[in-house]
């Protein structure tokens, strides 16, 4: 049959017209395949280079437990580190990294007596002087999709815009979620398990 024939064929156009949706489905399902499969449950891209671990400060963002479920592992890493969950001082000269903990608490910053807007502004003050004094600062996030409040959602915004590194764990690893804190993919980010598994990556990204 030649070309012309085969253009006035209505059966065939159908059939051509289906196989071309068919291709272009099957093309958008492995492309968000892809995208997932870019940001799973196994999502790890190390730092270049290991951050020293001279003298780490450990902050809390949001006053939840996780930054002291994040200490107790740091300490039986025998990491050398202040642990100050209100750090209110911003003379990081002393410093070598910067670690702040994501996690906003109701109760966490009811029984500290912290307002939400007084722990932005330290937070923010924190990250502007940690860029001024060129120290290195680590993101983190323990607290999973299901404490993922707006509260907590703006925190870690904020802190990760202006991270070298994000950990988290992989029950909050969403790939639209994960491309905006990453600014695209920019920042390098580790998504592990489970909390129990988090001390093979700190192991692994401090000297």
């Amino acid at each position: 049959m030649k070309w012309g024939q085969l253009m006035n064929n209505k059966d065939y156009l159908k059939k051509l017209s289906l196989i071309f949706v068919g291709i272009v489905i099957v093309f958008s399902i492995n492309t968000i395949l892809n995208f997932n499969k870019g940001y799973n449950s196994n999502t790890i891209n190390y730092p270049l280079d290991p951050f020293s671990a001279e003298l780490l400060l450990i902050t809390s963002a949001g006053q939840s437990t996780d930054a002291y479920i994040f200490h107790d592992i740091i300490n039986k890493l025998q990491l050398n580190n202040h642990f100050m969950p209100e750090a209110n001082t911003y003379d990081l000269r002393e410093y070598s990294s910067v670690v702040i903990v994501v996690g906003h608490s109701e109760v966490g910053m009811m029984l500290n007596d912290v307002l939400y807007q007084a722990e932005v502004k330290r937070i923010r003050k924190i990250l502007q002087t940690a860029e001024a004094e060129q120290l290195p600062v680590i993101a983190a996030y323990l607290g999973g999709d299901e404490r993922l409040s707006n509260e907590t959602q703006s925190l870690l915004k904020s802190v990760c815009d202006e991270a070298d590194y994000i950990i988290m764990t992989s029950d909050t690893d969403k790939g639209p979620l994960i491309k905006r804190l990453t600014n695209d993919g920019q920042t390098p980010i580790t998504c592990v398990p489970t909390i129990d598994q988090l001390s093979m990556t700190l192991a692994s990204i401090f000297k």
